[in-house]
């Protein structure tokens, strides 16, 4: 298994596990099983999206893991359906289901684009850099945003964005999104979603040549690039196979796998 613990650096000074799993398709009658599985496992990084019902019983796991509350990075997510004015009641009602005084990191997924963008971006912006203040959470980042929207985002925000979402990886070159996200220590995140059966054939094709899934496949696509792969697991099982990992991918094979042709159509 790959090693869970290990972690990047954001652009705050804090660490952050290299891998995490996502909670937001756990049914809540199994997300305290699984969760306790995935941190027994050695997954230190809990992604959850709110609004949520599992929530209270992912906080449960967490107490009942007997980890330091310092061992385990939590991030909320807050889906482009939450107002502006819910943005803080929605994060204090998280904490409180969780048993947190605080997250780690609280990501705010940017709603459709609208001709008053822009300005509800910075507000909802404000909204997050207020959070910070109040000591709620401890980092912020952004997701649904264009590369132009960010860099914008970026010059007007006083708390600057410590990580980025995206949708999508395999066949995404991210063009000037990298040297931007590295030039600013950002940390570039993306959900691993895998189809079954995988229908793109090059996918399907380079994972027997690994040995591996292609969501392990993916995930170590992921880890060779630096991006933080956020997993989604519905087994202990699924949760253990997920970060066995192969050898590491070629240079060819990595160049192959970022330039798939609509990889979207059949894959993602």
């Amino acid at each position: 298994m790959t090693n869970l613990t290990t972690d990047y650096r954001l652009n705050t000074g804090a660490r952050i596990p290299k891998m995490g799993l996502r909670t937001q398709q756990l049914p809540v009658s199994r997300t305290r099983q699984l969760v306790l599985a995935a941190l027994r496992l050695g997954y230190r990084q809990l992604d959850l999206t709110l609004p949520a019902t599992n929530t209270a019983q992912v906080g449960q796991a967490i107490r009942e893991s007997g980890l330091r509350r310092s061992t385990i990075f939590v991030t909320v997510q807050l889906a482009p359906t939450v107002a502006l004015a819910a943005i803080r009641p929605t994060v204090t009602s998280a904490l409180k289901c969780l048993g947190l005084s605080t997250v780690d990191l609280c990501v705010w997924t940017a709603p459709p684009c609208t001709p008053q963008s822009n300005q509800g971006r910075f507000l909802a912006w404000r909204n997050l850099e207020e959070l910070t203040r109040a000591g709620l959470v401890r980092a912020i980042g952004v997701a649904g945003l264009t590369l132009p929207d960010l860099q914008n985002l970026w010059r007007h925000a006083t708390v600057p964005p410590a990580v980025v979402q995206i949708s999508g990886l395999i066949g995404r070159s991210l063009g000037q999104l990298w040297p931007f996200a590295r030039a600013h220590h950002l940390l570039i995140a993306a959900p691993v979603v895998v189809e079954k059966p995988v229908r793109n054939r090059d996918v399907r094709l380079m994972a027997e040549k690994y040995g591996v899934s292609a969501a392990q496949l993916t995930v170590r696509f992921c880890v060779q690039r630096g991006i933080l792969p956020l997993l989604a697991a519905r087994t202990p099982a699924q949760l253990a196979t997920d970060t066995r990992l192969a050898g590491p991918l070629s240079v060819n094979d990595l160049h192959r796998l970022a330039t798939l042709r609509n990889p979207t159509e059949n894959f993602w």
